[in-house]
C-alpha cells in the first residue's frame, strides 16, 4: 500500500470512529431524555390529581355552603320558633 492509501485509510477510520462516538453519544442523550420525559409524565399526573382533588374539595365546600344557606331560614331553634 502507498503511503498516500495509508493516510486516506486513516482518515476514513478516524472518521468512523469519530461518527460511532457521536452515536453512542445521541443514544446516552436520547436515553437521558426519554428518562426524563417519564418523569415529568409522573409528576404531570400527580399534578393534575391534586388538582382535581382541589376542585372536588371546593365543590363540596361550595355545596355545603349552600345548603347551609338554604336550610338556615327552615331550621327552628330549640323552642320550635323558625330563625328570623
Amino acid at each position: 500500500m502507498c503511503e498516500r492509501c495509508c493516510k486516506r485509510r486513516g482518515l476514513l477510520k478516524g472518521a468512523l470512529d469519530a461518527i460511532q462516538t457521536g452515536n453512542q453519544i445521541n443514544g446516552q442523550v436520547a436515553a437521558q431524555l426519554m428518562k426524563m420525559n417519564s418523569q415529568m409524565a409522573t409528576t404531570n399526573q400527580a399534578q393534575l390529581n391534586w388538582i382535581a382533588q382541589q376542585s372536588q374539595l371546593i365543590a363540596q365546600a361550595q355545596k355545603n355552603s349552600r345548603d347551609g344557606i338554604a336550610g338556615y331560614g327552615r331550621s327552628r331553634h330549640r323552642c320550635g320558633q323558625p330563625h328570623l
